[in-house]
């Protein structure tokens, strides 16, 4: 059974980091955040929201490039996401499309503001968030 990675941390680009769940509010497809662990500050947005692209409840469509180039290795040796083999395109960029391994893809109602093109995402709450 998959274990849940809502709040999995991990270290990219020697820097300890959260990863969070989330919804985008466009679409209601699922987001990919990385968190500073102390301070809940958004870092990166690992995700791209496509609402108009046919990707199922569990798969994102990683930014795996730019800044954010070699995460989909750093996430799928810790178990948090795992390739499809399939990729999409923004612009002329091709992107993975990835399974995110968690088993709580749960409508939590804290929300969060992204940047740019990615609009709002509502984040999930980590299990340790909700039982303090």
């Amino acid at each position: 059974m998959p274990t849940s990675y809502d709040g999995a941390r991990i270290e990219y680009r020697d820097r300890e980091c959260v990863v969070r769940t989330g919804t985008y509010r466009v679409g209601g497809g699922t987001a990919l955040l990385l968190v500073d662990p102390a301070t809940g500050k958004e870092l990166a947005h690992l995700s791209v929201n496509m609402p108009d692209f046919p990707l199922r409840p569990d798969e994102i469509v990683l930014r795996d490039c730019g800044a954010s180039d070699g995460i989909l290795e750093v996430l799928e040796n810790v178990g948090v996401v795992a390739s499809t083999g399939r990729t999409a395109y923004r612009g002329k960029v091709e992107l993975p499309i990835c399974k995110v391994m968690t088993c709580e893809l749960d409508r939590e109602q804290e929300h969060s503001r992204t940047s740019g093109q990615l609009g709002q995402v509502k984040r999930r709450r980590s299990h340790d968030e909700r039982e303090r």
